[in-house]
């Protein structure tokens, strides 16, 4: 205990280890904040405490600060910023490239109706010639013999030799028209995407104001809120 002007302060290490059952609960609400940047909401009470618990007081008027007093203007200062504390922490987790200062996409739809027709004509001949050439002999001899000899005589002799020949010749035409209808409907599409630095800042100058981003916090925003609303800031006192 601090005593100021007839004041009894306590530090708010001193406020939370009286009240430790129930601080790990102090910003129970702030999901907002907590859930974008994968934190919970007793994460957000014990970073405050460690951060304040030395530099900011309460004031204990009766001996006995009330905690649901300072939990209900905690909640009071969280519900009045709130649309604040959500485009804030929605700046940080944004994805962007540092040294682009660029960025532009441009989509693009197209579409097609045909109505084509295509016709295609062919003629087609062929020819074809055959020949065939047969050729036969054939030769038969007639014998006589006396009655009292045993020797045959030739007295006749017959000899037929068949020769054809055939030739033919086959001619074919064909002619063919084919006609192609084509009707339907296309669709064509197309993105460009140009990003980049257009030279007006220098990408030493984007890296400077890189880290000027990422030494903001949402969470200390609002902690400051807080605390300059519902305690005593000892450097001030």
């Amino acid at each position: 205990m601090w005593g100021y002007a007839g004041i009894e302060l306590e530090t708010l290490g001193e406020f939370a280890e009286k009240n430790k059952d129930n601080f790990s609960n102090f910003f129970d609400y702030a999901t907002e904040i907590t859930s974008p940047l994968n934190i919970t909401t007793n994460d957000l009470s014990d970073m405050f405490l460690e951060l304040y618990k030395y530099r900011y007081m309460i004031i204990d008027c009766n001996n006995n600060p009330d905690y649901n007093t300072y939990y209900k203007r905690a909640k009071i200062v969280y519900n009045l910023n709130k649309n604040k504390y959500i485009k804030l922490v929605n700046t940080e987790i944004v994805t962007y490239n540092p040294i682009e200062n660029y960025s532009m996409t441009e989509s693009e739809t197209g579409n097609r109706t045909p109505n084509l027709t295509r016709t295609s004509q062919g003629t087609a001949n062929q020819n074809d010639t055959n020949s065939v050439v047969n050729s036969s002999t054939n030769s038969s001899i007639d014998s006589n013999t006396s009655f009292d000899s045993t020797t045959f005589y030739n007295n006749a002799k017959n000899e037929i030799t068949d020769n054809s020949t055939v030739t033919g010749e086959n001619t074919s035409t064909n002619t063919s028209n084919v006609t192609i209808n084509e009707t339907g409907t296309e669709q064509t599409e197309r993105e460009m995407t140009r990003k980049g630095n257009i030279g007006v800042t220098t990408t030493q100058q984007m890296l400077e104001q890189e880290r000027t981003v990422a030494d903001f916090s949402t969470v200390k925003v609002f902690f400051e809120d807080v605390a300059k609303l519902l305690f005593f800031d000892i450097l001030n006192l």
